[in-house]
């Protein structure tokens, strides 16, 4: 899941042919643009850096408190330029505070009631959302005038340039006689994961789903084709409100709380279906047209959003009745043998990444050159590099299997079960900071937006984006916009 943007996926060397013209993502003329980081799965460890392309376009440090916010592109862009106004800056300033009083009165309201019974705490939450209701539906306004207002006035007003994603694009999805939608799957990806940010005509709930649909249509555009089959732990990760959020439940559910979760994700994943399919069948049509037909399926939609958060709350009750954690707990800590040749894996994988990264800054720096390598060349150089070191990937592959069954048999003889998945994070831990118990620590704010009953959506997404902020990811590094 960690396919970030900015995050040295390969932008430089895809080759795909919209109106049969060939398109460079990287030749472009448009403004910088940040995109956020995508949020982890609950508890999955968080990497110690972005991978290096050679190129990067550093993210500004501000951007960090804005992580759960629909205006970060265009915030991105004006920090980028350096030309937010007085004003704009004042509105900024205003916004965090507003968001500050009604974060740090929801958590403390939380703590307050951490010991009472289920029903009763959510009955002390549902009483705080009714109280904060209005403050809220305020935030969501400033939120939204911040995403339309950043793109307007300053040095991008003064050079004719909105700072829109979609301003200068060339190339429209769907216009190609040439190619199936499979095979332009990474400029989809892009066009949904900008929609979610910059297409007018989206309701709050929607903008969170369009991000998921990107976040799906990232994964398969540009995740490993080698990967070993989906575990079935894997299979049962879950987009679970707020949006953007993913947990894997435990598999040994009651029955009927297992059927609710399948119907909340057949639910889900058919309103993003009806999203993706709009925004991608009318690409080409006019901005105004798009903005039309999305607030129709907006109107069509709100109802049975409506319906799937109380069909959410439903499960979070049945989970607060289990009296028991609903997700997979976090393996205990292996013994010391095994977690030194663990650290030793680690710190292999990460040399043979860095030269990697390398080479693929290399191969950047020669397509920019005076006669640029062509994709297929570009191609055929990383083969060459995986064929030469073929016997460290096997190497690491083999060390990693063995590993992994090892810690499986260490972990059989436990108190507990131990899924691969919770396996697989061990492995991928890289300091204490990152060991299951303090992850889970970071994570708590992150566990009571998506499972605590009683808040509101509002609330679960305030608080959200207060979590993403803790857990203090690596911001991504900029790209030229279209």
């Amino acid at each position: 899941y960690h396919y970030w943007p900015g995050y040295g996926y390969p932008y430089s060397i895809q080759t795909t042919v919209v109106r049969y013209v060939p398109i460079d993502p990287y030749a472009t003329r448009g403004p910088v643009v940040f995109f956020p980081p995508e949020p982890p799965p609950l508890g999955t460890p968080m990497p110690d850096d972005a991978p290096r392309r050679g190129h990067e376009i550093a993210a500004a440090p501000e951007l960090g408190t804005y992580l759960g916010e629909s205006f970060y592109p265009q915030l991105s862009t004006r920090l980028h330029l350096g030309n937010l106004s007085e004003r704009q800056l004042k509105e900024l300033a205003e916004y965090r505070a507003a968001r500050a009083a009604l974060l740090e009165e929801l958590r403390g309201r939380l703590a307050a009631t951490r010991g009472l019974a289920p029903m009763q705490r959510a009955r002390e939450l549902e009483s705080l959302g009714r109280a904060q209701a209005e403050r809220l539906e305020a935030l969501a306004r400033r939120e939204e005038a911040l995403r339309t207002g950043l793109l307007r006035g300053g040095l991008i007003g003064a050079l004719g340039d909105s700072g829109d994603w979609n301003q200068h694009r060339r190339w429209r999805l769907g216009t190609s006689q040439s190619l199936d939608r499979e095979q332009t799957l990474g400029l989809e990806f892009r066009v949904m994961r900008a929609a979610a940010f910059y297409q007018d005509g989206l309701s709050a709930e929607q903008r969170g789903l369009v991000r998921e649909v990107a976040m799906e249509l990232q994964a398969e555009a540009y995740g490993t084709r080698a990967a070993e089959p989906a575990t079935a732990a894997d299979e049962r990760l879950v987009f679970f409100p707020p949006a953007t959020a993913r947990v894997r439940f435990a598999l040994d559910l009651p029955a009927p709380l297992t059927a609710r979760i399948e119907e909340f994700r057949a639910q889900r994943k058919a309103l993003k279906a009806e999203l993706r399919d709009v925004l991608y069948t009318r690409d080409a049509e006019s901005r105004q047209a798009r903005t039309a037909a999305l607030r129709r399926l907006a109107v069509d939609q709100a109802v049975r959003i409506q319906a799937m958060e109380v069909l959410a709350e439903e499960i979070r009750l049945d989970i607060a009745a289990l009296g028991r954690p609903v997700r997979n707990p976090p393996p205990p800590l292996p013994p010391p043998d095994l977690a030194a040749r663990i650290t030793a894996l680690q710190t292999e994988r990460e040399y043979l990444n860095i030269e990697l990264l390398g080479e693929l800054a290399r191969l950047r720096r020669a397509a920019d050159a005076a006669s640029p390598l062509t994709a297929a060349q570009v191609r055929e150089q990383l083969a060459a590099f995986r064929k030469a070191n073929r016997t460290r990937y096997e190497s690491l592959a083999a060390t990693q299997a063995a590993l992994r069954r090892e810690l499986a048999a260490h972990f059989a003889t436990g108190p507990r079960p131990v899924s691969e998945a919770s396996i697989d994070a061990l492995l991928n831990a890289r300091d204490d900071a990152q060991t299951p118990a303090a992850l889970w620590q970071k994570y708590s704010d992150y566990a009571d937006a998506v499972f605590t009953p009683g808040l509101s959506p509002e609330q679960r997404q305030l608080l959200f984006g207060g979590a993403l902020e803790q857990l203090g990811f690596p911001l991504p590094s900029g790209e030229r916009m279209p």
